[in-house]
């Protein structure tokens, strides 16, 4: 049975192929190299290096990849579907990019401080404490600081 795939590649990216194969076969004469010369470096048949260079969508990725690489062009290939060059894709990402990133709960510990909070007397808040290298709160409770607890002390 064939394959609808090839059958059904629109006209805009047939024309594309199309320019691609001619300017394959371009690149080819420009070297100087015959069609049976570049045929056995890429290690296809002759026909198929013909309709790769007519721009026949049947020919595989592959093929194109290997003559672009014995014509010394491969380093363009890396760009084809680059995201720097993905305006549509990077617009909708950020679209959808989170307003706000939170940190991991386990390293989150509470702390209860009974310093005065801004417009509040005597009512105890959260405050964060330095735990190794990341931010920490303490774990809730009822419980008060003592004297073998300090709070944070920075280091510097």
């Amino acid at each position: 049975m064939k394959s609808k795939a090839t059958t059904s590649v629109p006209l805009p990216v047939r024309s594309l192929l199309k320019k691609l194969g001619e300017d394959i076969s371009d690149a080819r004469k420009r070297r100087r190299i015959s069609t049976a010369t570049m045929a056995e470096r890429v290690r296809i048949s002759r026909p198929t290096l013909l309709r790769l260079e007519r721009g026949d969508a049947k020919v595989s990725l592959g093929i194109f990849a290997t003559v672009l690489f014995v014509l010394g062009l491969h380093n363009r290939l890396a760009d084809l579907a680059d995201a720097a060059h993905d305006r549509m894709g990077l617009d909708l990402q950020s679209e959808t990019l989170p307003k706000r990133i939170y940190g991991s709960r386990k390293r989150r510990l509470v702390v209860e401080t009974t310093h005065e909070p801004r417009n509040r007397s005597n009512e105890s808040s959260r405050e964060y404490v330095k735990s190794g290298t990341t931010l920490a709160k303490r774990p809730r409770g009822r419980r008060s600081f003592s004297s073998r607890e300090p709070l944070f002390h920075p280091t510097v």
